[in-house]
């Protein structure tokens, strides 16, 4: 009964990145504060292999196929994250959610935010200098913190907060 309630479980944080630079992003952003995180250390991503950092590793789909709207619908990917987060949350407490994307962020962010209560923060990638991304349009509506890398960034999104480069 107290698992299911979660009552013996620790508190964690959830790390969701995506593949490539999105990746590099949060194993650098993890050299400078992994360190200083006093929870559990929980990584969400469509990269297969756990990193150091990570104390838990879960693996999901990408949000859509960027190449193809279609093909992600039929392949159900926002389902499978959807089972994923239901995983998570049954077996750790999520406090705060970071991510550096892309839209593999995006229904762990809403799940963990509205039915969890935990906080977002997102990092908008340093690929972008005057564009919004895709999944940073949306990150920027419902992050409890947002932040940017390039200063020109800053008149894209209004609510951001200018960190510098990883």
């Amino acid at each position: 009964m107290e698992k299911q309630f979660n009552m013996n479980i620790e508190d964690s944080a959830l790390f969701i990145y995506g593949e490539g630079g999105h990746r590099a992003q949060m194993n650098r952003l993890m050299k400078r504060i992994g360190g200083e995180i006093n929870k559990n250390k929980i990584s969400l991503s469509d990269y297969k292999i756990k990193e150091e950092w990570s104390d838990k590793h879960y693996v999901t789909r990408e949000f859509r196929n960027k190449y193809s709207t279609f093909t992600s619908v039929l392949r159900f990917n926002q389902l499978h994250q959807i089972k994923v987060c239901l995983q998570i949350h049954k077996t750790h407490r999520i406090k705060v959610v970071v991510s550096t994307g892309p839209g593999v962020a995006l229904i762990p962010a809403f799940y963990f935010k509205y039915i969890v209560g935990a906080k977002i923060i997102h990092l908008e990638t340093w690929s972008r200098f005057e564009t919004k991304s895709f999944t940073g349009r949306i990150m920027s509506l419902i992050a409890d913190e947002f932040y940017v890398q390039h200063k020109t960034l800053l008149k894209q999104y209004k609510k951001a907060k200018f960190s510098g480069v990883l």
